[in-house]
Order: structure tokens, then sequence, then C-alpha cells
């Protein structure tokens, strides 16, 4: 919720029309402060079942479930408990628990940079895969993953500082 400040300086000399202005902006103030406390906060820590206390990044997937990345794991928020999630593929034979980035794509797989890579997730399969992509230098996506975004053409973006 962002506030408004609107601040008018005029000269009224009818004593009806202060009443009536003063009267707008203490309703106008009453009406913000009640929206205000329609606001509810929730601390999630350690006691709740998070898998460490260092939050590096937190997106909202399509299902308004709250994703959760920690040096100590992936976690899920659904509003009511907390599930956490360990980048293993099994297949590959590779795991990283040290989330730095998420992204979820527009076919709801949850894209995972860790610091050693990309994992991506798919909810329906349950299953974690390595993304071992490679440049057309031959430069693979091995280090750190600072940040995933998309653009307006599709494109994912996967930032890799040390690279």
């Amino acid at each position: 919720m962002s506030e408004t400040l609107i601040f008018v300086s005029v000269n009224i000399r009818s004593k009806t029309m202060r009443v009536i202005i003063s009267l707008i902006v203490f309703l106008l103030t009453m009406a913000g402060l009640r929206a205000a406390d329609r606001i509810n906060f929730f601390h999630i820590g350690l006691e709740q079942g998070l898998s460490q206390s260092t939050v590096v990044d937190i997106i909202q997937d399509k299902r308004e479930n709250m994703w959760i990345a920690t040096h100590n794991g992936l976690n899920r928020y659904d509003g009511n408990s907390i599930v956490r999630f360990d980048c293993d593929d099994l297949t590959a034979g590779v795991s990283n628990h040290n989330i730095s980035a998420l992204y979820e794509d527009k076919n709801k797989c949850l894209w995972v940079g860790t610091d050693r890579g990309v994992y991506k997730y798919d909810l329906r399969k349950d299953i974690f895969t390595f993304v071992s992509l490679k440049s057309q230098e031959g430069v693979s996506m091995d280090n750190w993953v600072a940040n995933i975004v998309d653009d307006k053409f599709g494109n994912i973006w996967i930032v890799i500082p040390d690279q």
C-alpha cells in the first residue's frame, strides 16, 4: 500500500469552508489509518521450520506459495507450514543447498540459482533437474548465481557475476 500526501495551501476566509475542508482531511486520514489496520505481519523463523535464519531471496509463485531461499536449503511456505526442499538431481548425481536466486517461469517451473549453478524444480513431478547448459563460448553455468530474470521476449537471463 502506498501513501499519498496532499498539501493544499489556500486562503480560506469562510468559516464553513474551513470546517468542511477540515472534515474532509480528517475523514481521509481516518480512511488511511483504517486501511493500515488490515496489514498483517507474521514472523517466520527457525521455530516455524525455516531451514536457516538468513534469507537470500523470496518469491511468490502463481499458486500463491512463498518460496524462501537460504544458504541451507529452499523453503516453501503455504500460509500455514514450511516445507524444506534440497536441490538434489538424483539422475545427474549433483546437489546444492546454498540457494542464491529464485525465478518462476511461465510454465510454473521454479528456477533455483545456487552457488554452483542452476536447478529447475518441476512441482508436478517433484523433481529437481540440474541445468547443464553452456554458452556458445563453452562456458558452463557452474558458479554463484546472483539473479534469474526474464525479458519481454520470453528469454531467461541468469546472472553469474564471476564468469
